[in-house]
């Protein structure tokens, strides 16, 4: 079996074309995240293997240990780029060739709103998916909550959007989020995919039906969302974005969808979150000289303010690891 390579640009996605199949494979590490150039090269690969008359159907799998781990919030402060990511996922719903999701470690945000938009999904045993824009601030973007009802049901989906968790393999196949669970994961998709195009139909998402829904249920649902979130905006604004899935069509849902994205990106709430995950995720695994990760940091001397029930437990729990340090 012969394969060739097409790479673009800026070698961030590779084309390997195996006989009439194209894998579409993303290296951006450390997570794949969606950045700008990143973005432009997806759609730039899409294009390529959507023209080419010898293949007939894709793959899009990711290098490393992670599909795409959402944006690149190193960027979340520069203008959008010439690619949203909503352009990927409108592309691949007219796509004339259908495109498998081969998905393996964390697959969220806008890194699932590109699944969702491909005609199936294969998920590694130990996968995850989700949309945890609410958790800073933000809703989906890309049309996630307008397809992942489509998909998993509007309950479920109001669920999966407010809270932001992460969804296992498991619970995602049982929810109708994937189509399998694969050890061989590019294998089951490669097979997947030649069988969607030797078919002539393939599923597109965004033209599903929502399962039916008690209104009533979901209504009460919502209520306590609002009730939980006290007053942050996103949560309960991901929850109406659901149900915007309910009473309109996809493209005006998630028009609203993407309009409500942008006015929370740039809301007085917006400041010092997302830009503050890096952040935080540096100063837990501060990095050295070299740019390599240390080890925790060595305590030499802690003060407690206040003597209260909390700052008595801490002056207890310091005066403990001191003697257990002191005995070793």
């Amino acid at each position: 079996m012969s394969l060739r390579r097409y790479t673009t640009l800026r070698s961030l996605t590779d084309i390997q074309r195996h006989g009439d199949l194209a894998i579409i494979e993303i290296d951006n590490p450390p997570v794949n995240a969606l950045s700008n150039a990143l973005r432009r090269d997806i759609l730039a690969a899409l294009r390529t293997v959507m023209a080419d008359k010898v293949l007939r159907c894709a793959v899009i799998a990711c290098l490393g240990r992670t599909f795409i781990a959402g944006a690149d919030l190193r960027e979340f402060d520069l203008p959008p780029g010439d690619v949203v990511t909503n352009d990927i996922c409108t592309f691949l719903d007219t796509a004339p060739k259908p495109v498998v999701a081969a998905l393996h470690g964390t697959a969220l945000g806008g890194g699932f709103e590109i699944a969702l938009a491909c005609h199936a999904r294969i998920m590694a045993p130990d996968g995850r998916v989700g949309l945890p824009e609410s958790r800073i601030g933000l809703i989906p973007g890309a049309g996630g909550t307008q397809r992942v009802p489509r998909l998993a049901g509007a309950m479920a989906a109001l669920d999966m959007v407010t809270s932001g968790r992460h969804v296992s393999a498991d619970e995602a196949l049982r929810l109708g989020l994937v189509d399998e669970i694969a050890t061989d994961l590019r294998k089951q998709a490669m097979q997947r995919a030649r069988a969607l195009a030797g078919s002539g139909h393939w599923p597109v998402t965004s033209r599903r039906p929502v399962p039916a829904c008690d209104r009533t249920a979901f209504a009460v649902a919502l209520a306590s969302v609002r009730k939980r979130a006290r007053g942050a905006l996103a949560p309960a604004a991901a929850g109406e974005a659901v149900g915007w899935a309910l009473d309109l069509p996809f493209a005006e849902g998630a028009a609203h969808e993407r309009a409500k994205s942008l006015e929370l990106r740039s809301g007085p709430a917006m400041p010092g979150a997302a830009p503050s995950v890096p952040c935080e995720r540096v100063a837990a695994r501060p990095p050295d000289g070299d740019g390599r990760a240390r080890g925790p940091w060595p305590v030499k001397h802690v003060g407690v303010i206040g003597g209260g029930m909390m700052g008595a437990g801490i002056a207890v729990a310091q005066l403990e690891s001191r003697a257990a340090r002191d005995a070793g």
